[in-house]
Formats: structure tokens, sequence, C-alpha cells
């Protein structure tokens, strides 16, 4: 049993060890300006009377650029152009996950607005995930 449970241990500390790490922590913080940023841009555009999904598109639009910058360079410390196509599909899948997301939770029926806040948490991982894997392997941290 005393095995196992270091097996387990060992594993856990695999899975967190991405989110274990002062680039992690970078990335919650300019995670908070970049929701913020992304998130006003959502309710400005649900304001003008647009439906859901031209919100999400619109405000993820504006945001690649701005988060290209704030996460390639404070977080991952990279900010070279060859990046940018690998953070703008990352970003469409976001996207993605969050539109359909959105409808699902729209069912319920929840406000768009309090929708998006409540998959905030759920999608902020997952964008460190790609990010970290995909985008930004290799970059000095």
């Amino acid at each position: 049993m005393g095995n196992s449970r270091r097996m387990m241990h060992a594993g856990l500390a695999a899975l967190l060890s991405p989110f274990l790490t002062a680039t992690f922590v970078r990335f919650l913080g300019v995670g908070v300006i970049n929701t913020a940023f992304g998130y006003v841009a959502f309710l400005a555009v649900i304001a003008l009377g647009a439906p859901t999904f031209m919100a999400v598109a619109t405000a993820g639009a504006a945001g690649i650029l701005f988060n290209f910058f704030t996460v390639g360079g404070l977080v991952f410390r990279d900010k070279a152009a060859h990046r940018l196509i690998p953070f703008i599909a990352a970003y469409l899948v976001i996207i993605g996950i969050n539109t359909g997301a959105l409808r699902l939770l729209e069912l319920w029926p929840l406000k768009p607005a309090l929708a998006q806040l409540i998959l905030t948490p759920f999608l902020a991982p997952l964008s460190y995930i790609l990010n970290h894997a995909f985008v930004f392997r290799g970059a000095a941290r």
C-alpha cells in the first residue's frame, strides 16, 4: 500500500507540476488583466445587441494581439513572431469551446454575462495548458 501511495503522489505531482511554477503564477496575474479586457469587450458587444457567438468572436479577436504580447512577453518571456500563428490557433480552440459551453449554459437559461463569468475559471487553465504545451514550448521561462 505504501508503494501505491507513493506512485499516486508521484502521478499527482506530475499532473500538477505545470501549475506549480512561477510561470503559472505570472500567467494567473496576466490572466486577470487579459480576462478583464476580454470580459469588458464581450459585455460591450452584448450591450450593442449582438448575439452571443458574435460577442465571443469579437472579444476573442480583439484580445488575441493584446494577449499575445502580455502572455508571450510577461509570462513566457518570448514574443517571437513565429509563435503568433500557434497562439491564434490555441485561441481559436478556446473560442470554440467557450462558444459551445455558452450555448449549453444558456439552455438553463443563464444570461450570457453570467454564463461567461462561470466559464472563465475553467477556460483559464485550459488556455495555460495549450500555451505551455504547444505555443511556447521550449521558451525561456
